[in-house]
């Protein structure tokens, strides 16, 4: 049974949905005392370090099935070791591929150690040390740096960090804004696009006829927002401005 735990463990909670009522029935096979101590590697190199509880397990659980995000999983154990008939611990690689609404967004590797404790109803997990490896990034949600020109109040700059696969890629674009008679205009790069009183956001032609609604924006900074969105779609869930 301390063999099939982990794979139970994590094949429950990797097929609950955002429609299912019980959170705990996911988390069956974690103790309600649960603690694990993650250290993870992004694809970049940089280190983050946190520690979960069981409760903060359940919050993202939700999250992750309320996102549509979901998770395949290949787990290999390679050691079982049993202390005083009542104490499991299971050393096991699980890699994993994380998907967006059927789309890969992320694999990775955890290398995972798991101390259980029976219990009346069978064996709990109650602690878990993971090293999480990213392996390849294909889908984020992609920070953006957002800077004022030197040229005017309506020159912006932005630098948008997107990832590549084994590694991510800082870009830089120019948004300027301008006013013509009765019309808002907003040149980014080589494309133009209107804003308009209602502050709907649309592609025009070089007639400057609307082809295709990007969205509302309220701002400067929201319309910036929606053009990078539409502009990386195939890389970013979401752009998150940081001014």
């Amino acid at each position: 049974m301390l063999g099939e735990l982990v794979t139970l463990a994590t094949t429950k909670v990797s097929s609950y949905k955002s429609t299912d009522s019980n959170v705990d029935d996911a988390l069956q096979y974690y103790h309600p005392q649960m603690i694990s101590d993650v250290t993870r590697i992004n694809i970049n190199g940089k280190i983050r370090k946190e520690q979960n509880t069981y409760e903060d397990l359940k919050e993202q659980l939700s999250n992750l099935a309320r996102n549509e995000l979901t998770t395949v999983h290949n787990i290999t154990v390679s050691d079982i070791f049993v202390q005083a008939k009542d104490v499991g611990i299971i050393r096991f690689t699980d890699t994993y591929e994380h998907k967006y609404k059927g789309k890969l967004m992320q694999k990775g590797t955890q290398l995972v150690t798991a101390t259980a404790k029976k219990q009346k109803e069978g064996w709990r997990i109650l602690y878990m040390s993971i090293v999480e490896v990213e392996n390849e990034k294909l889908l984020s949600i992609c920070p953006c740096q957002l800077f004022e020109g030197q040229g005017s109040e309506d020159d912006f700059v932005t630098k948008t960090t997107i990832p590549q696969g084994t590694t991510t890629k800082d870009i830089m674009e120019s948004f300027v804004f301008r006013n013509n008679q009765k019309h808002r205009y907003i040149r980014a790069g080589e494309d133009i696009f209107t804003w308009t009183a209602k502050n709907d956001v649309w592609t025009i032609n070089g007639e400057g006829a609307k082809l295709h609604k990007v969205g509302k924006a309220e701002s400067k900074a929201e319309a910036i927002q929606l053009i990078l969105q539409k502009k990386y779609t195939e890389n970013c869930i979401n752009i998150v401005i940081n001014n």
